[in-house]
């Protein structure tokens, strides 16, 4: 038996960078606050030199910010410290022909406002616990574990209704943890550089290592003058706390001990061969097959618009930062044979439990996940016909979440969930951005890109009897039709038909178009569920479980959306170093590449760097921490927990790093402090900002 367990344990270790094997190197690991204790030796071993107290104290500086980011407070006045990209949302909100934040930036100082949000919050932790015995407990009286962490959940909630309740599983399903969380939807945009700046270098730049992107953003957060939550409004004061990290100028070496804390979103460390080649084969491939063509057709009408630019800034973004993500997944898949190795290591799982005598489900586990393949063709073309159709038509999007309510309204109905001015905000709010002639041509594109990826039997009936028997298959011509025809093709015309029908809600081309999509979606989804079959729950239990037991060692849970801390050290990689400097801005601009050009400000400023006037700060450098998407806006700490850095992205070799963690390959994109408070005040002229940032230096 001992032979065995030694054998498997080989296997492990050398495919220990793409199986998740828990606690194989010292720096791996995205790890619960609660496990602070357990980690606290490895921690000391890399060169932290703080207490537990103080790790305490820098947890409670570090909040959710909007629907994907970190970001920490760095003063007691509430000031927020998170990446430009975290921003979008705010910029978009307040850019406009007359005040274009998105090319000028923006600085509340000097009598300048700071900018409410709509939409964006923060949510502080205030309670973090191992609620372990209470679950257990209500789930020995006959609840199921799911409602038994319900149940433990809403028992707090009754006690203490301003705290947001959640109880999240973990080490399958035999640990449980509470999260008690405060919310407040008073965030204030304080300071950022114009996009050129901040993002510098562009897509050609992003998840690229060496990199050169100022990446950060400003906010205040606000709360009634007792301190407690509110909404916005006049007499609202800046949140008052004791609760932020102090700021340090004294920099690093490569080696030197570096501790981040954020909200990583989701990983997938225990997949299975099978969930894998899913993601690699039926969900990524059809955004990288049609986003990419929508993407560069939209950014040439944004470079040669500029209200265009505004229109899409925040939707391009976003989608440009997904593509390229999901790009370089499927590279780095491929050329580590992450498929490969991950099912090499589940025959030696099933080898081990079997000799073991113990988890009889995960043989049957991995043969359902085998089986769930059978239907990747009608679920790849589930994913072509969203991204082509609904990702890229804001016309298109808008009629499949809303067009149903418009005939119930027209009607007198209630049954939509939404009274008539909802109705007309949601449609105003969809519309608003939209230039119509873009959206025309996206949406032509579109349903060209589905043609050609989709097989002739997956596609919408709209192609065969509208396209190809009226149109002669001039896709072109049949969406010009659609937009001068239809009731969705702008707000004002939404308005109107509400007020005066002039045709029957059924007969809008638009309507047809977008049953005939429904009806091949739900056709495709009824397929795709006959042929795959969800593997039973205990088998999946005995999956997770004997993947524990087998690997050894200390255990850290996926990724869930709940405060990790992350650690390692500074670190090159390989001839690219780990460090770049201020001077390597003029160094990129090459007079070609759009998102090497630089503002006039950054030329006076390289100016004066290299007259001597200004030192040569450092601007970015790396790590060999442990992150993942929602660790943006991260803050990386010294090891005195001192702010030296914000998180801004990975590297191009991380791309699998949901999966696992390689310590040669994966790096944590960081951007210098030093550099942060230079452009504050050197670039936007807000040295109180400065002032208010290091007053506890």
């Amino acid at each position: 038996m001992q032979r065995t367990v030694r054998k498997v344990k080989r296997v492990l270790l050398i495919l220990s960078s793409l199986l998740a094997a828990q606690s194989l190197r010292a720096d791996e690991g995205m790890w619960l606050p609660t496990q602070y204790e357990s980690r606290e030796a490895v921690l000391r071993e890399l060169g932290m030199q703080a207490d537990a107290g103080a790790f305490e104290r820098a947890t409670r500086a570090v909040v959710r910010f909007g629907q994907g980011c970190t970001a920490s407070f760095v003063s007691g006045k509430g000031l927020l410290l998170t990446n430009y990209h975290c921003a979008y949302q705010a910029v978009a909100q307040h850019s406009s022909p007359e005040r274009n934040i998105v090319e000028e930036g923006y600085w509340a100082v000097g009598g300048v406002p700071e900018l409410p949000v709509e939409g964006l919050s923060v949510a502080i932790d205030r309670v973090v616990r191992d609620v372990t015995d209470e679950v257990r407990r209500i789930a020995a009286g006959g609840a199921s574990l799911y409602e038994a962490m319900r149940k433990v959940a809403a028992n707090y909630a009754a006690r203490t209704p301003r705290y947001r309740w959640t109880v999240r599983d973990y080490r399958a399903s035999t640990r449980f943890v509470l999260y008690g969380s405060e919310v407040f939807d008073d965030v204030r945009l304080v300071g950022v550089l114009p996009q050129s700046v901040a993002k510098f270098g562009g897509e050609t730049d992003n998840y690229m290592w060496p990199r050169h992107n100022p990446d950060f953003a400003l906010f205040r957060v606000y709360a009634a003058p007792d301190g407690t939550p509110a909404p916005y409004a006049a007499g609202n004061v800046p949140y008052a706390t004791a609760d932020f990290l102090h700021v340090s100028r004294e920099g690093y070496d490569e080696g030197d001990f570096a501790l981040s804390l954020g909200y990583p979103m989701r990983t997938a460390r225990s997949a299975t061969s099978s969930e894998i080649w899913r993601t690699r084969h039926v969900i990524n491939e059809p955004v990288v097959a049609i986003r990419g063509r929508m993407l560069e057709a939209l950014q040439q009408r944004m470079r040669a618009d500029r209200g265009v630019n505004l229109a899409y800034y925040e939707e391009f973004n976003a989608q440009a930062n997904e593509y390229k993500n999901l790009l370089g997944m499927n590279e780095w898949i491929d050329r580590q044979d992450l498929i490969g190795r991950k099912r090499a290591f589940e025959r030696q799982l099933v080898e081990w439990t079997r000799r073991e005598g113990r988890y009889p489900g995960v043989a049957r586990y991995l043969t359902a996940q085998e089986r769930a393949r059978a239907d990747s063709v009608e679920s790849r073309a589930v994913g072509c016909l969203l991204e082509g159709f609904h990702r890229g038509s804001r016309m298109l999007n808008f009629v499949m979440a809303f067009g149903p309510g418009l005939e119930t309204l027209r009607k007198g109905g209630v049954n939509t969930g939404m009274s008539r001015k909802d109705y007309l905000n949601n449609a105003a709010y969809y519309y608003g951005r939209m230039v119509p002639e873009v959206d025309r041509e996206m949406t032509a594109l579109g349903m060209e890109l589905v043609r050609q990826q989709v097989p002739a039997e997956f596609l919408p009936s709209f192609y065969t009897d509208v396209v190809d028997s009226l149109y002669g298959g001039d896709i072109r011509r049949f969406v010009d039709t659609l937009y001068a025809r239809s009731i969705f093709a702008d707000s004002a015309r939404i308005r109107r038909w509400l007020d005066a029908p002039w045709c029957s809600y059924d007969e809008d081309p638009v309507v047809e178009v977008e049953r005939s999509i429904d009806g091949m979606l739900h056709r495709l989804r009824l397929r795709a569920a006959e042929k795959s079959r969800t593997p039973d729950r205990q088998a999946a239990q005995d999956y997770r479980a004997a993947r524990i037991a087998c690997l050894g060692g200390a255990y850290y849970p996926d990724a869930d959306r709940t405060l990790r801390f992350s650690y390692g050290r500074v670190r090159g990689l390989d001839t690219r170093g780990f460090q770049t400097r201020f001077s390597g801005i003029a160094d990129k601009d090459d007079g070609v590449n759009p998102d090497y050009r630089r503002t006039d400000r950054l030329r006076e400023l390289d100016a004066e760097c290299r007259e001597g006037a200004l030192a040569d700060t450092p601007l970015c450098f790396i790590t060999d921490g442990d992150v993942t998407g929602g660790n943006s806006g991260s803050p990386m700490l010294d090891a005195r927990l001192r702010l030296i850095g914000l998180v801004c992205d990975c590297n191009w070799e991380s791309m699998t790093r949901d999966y696992g963690y390689d310590p040669d390959l994966h790096r944590v994109i960081t951007v210098d402090v030093r550099s942060i408070l230079m452009l504050i005040e050197r670039y936007g002229g807000a040295g109180e900002l400065v002032a208010e940032m290091t007053a506890a230096q």
